[in-house]
């Protein structure tokens, strides 16, 4: 496993642009995942292949400051090409529902949640092109791995009816590419750790 150091990028290095604030801010984004990661931490898929090399390469690429090549990575973790070091998160609670499904439809899957995690901000990259498309939302790239005490709360019950896309009495994600929202719907459907 990598230290927290090997997965902390050096701000002064980024440009602007890609940065999600001061180094030492504490930044609140949200991640639909399988239930249960807030005990074991959220891994990326490079990471999970026990590629530590292709973590600190790309760590390596982002702190060179090219906007070319951090693009280019980004546009590779979007598009889910080759075994990605970034893990996606966003500061909107319904995107995050988009990434933790309550339709029947998808329940073949193992059951899923959204996590609240709470990171220092030169631990991420923002997509500052939008090339996830993201909208509004926002898309945060963290480096590497999500430790479990970054992980400050989950979402309870993850149904119908706790969806951070309920409007009134109806299900809409229609609008979701629009939403600026960083609001959770029932913040007591919520378990702080």
């Amino acid at each position: 496993m990598l230290s927290h150091n090997q997965l902390t990028f050096d701000y002064s290095k980024l440009p602007q642009r890609y940065r999600i604030g001061n180094s030492e801010d504490i930044v609140v984004v949200f991640r639909g995942d399988v239930a249960g990661m807030q005990l074991q931490g959220i891994s990326s898929r490079a990471l999970k292949s026990s590629n530590f090399e292709r973590v600190l390469e790309v760590k390596r690429t982002i702190e060179e400051g090219n906007e070319h090549d951090i693009s280019r990575l980004v546009d590779m973790h979007t598009g889910m090409c080759g075994v990605s070091p970034l893990i996606s998160t966003t500061y909107n609670p319904e995107l995050a529902q988009f990434f933790a499904p309550t339709r029947f439809d998808v329940l073949k899957q193992p059951k899923r949640t959204i996590y609240k995690i709470q990171i220092c901000a030169d631990r991420a990259i923002v997509d500052a092109d939008n090339i996830g498309k993201s909208g509004k939302c926002g898309e945060i790239l963290v480096l590497g791995f999500v430790y479990p005490s970054e992980i400050k709360a989950f979402k309870r019950v993850n149904d119908d009816l706790s969806s951070e896309f309920l409007v009134g009495h109806l299900l809409k994600d229609t609008y979701l590419w629009r939403s600026s929202n960083r609001l959770v719907k029932d913040s007591s459907n919520w378990v702080e750790l």
